[in-house]
């Protein structure tokens, strides 16, 4: 996991050479982040959306704040 408030984009490293920004779940919403290979949390590297439609469509068309 990455050090508590890294966020890949400034400066953590992602989990694997390969890994790919998705969407991903927790209790407080979901949010664009990456796992580990294990699909485990890493990173959130953006604010909470309501609806995992709303953060599928942030993510596709890049249209989101990084935190």
């Amino acid at each position: 996991m990455a050090v508590k408030g890294e966020t890949v984009h400034r400066g953590g490293k992602l989990p694997y050479p390969d890994a790919k920004l998705e969407v991903c779940v927790s209790a407080a919403g979901y949010y664009l982040g990456y796992t580990d290979k294990d699909g485990l949390p890493w990173s959130r590297e953006s604010h909470y959306f309501k609806t995992t439609s709303a953060a599928s469509r942030a993510l596709v068309t890049g249209d989101w704040e990084r935190r």
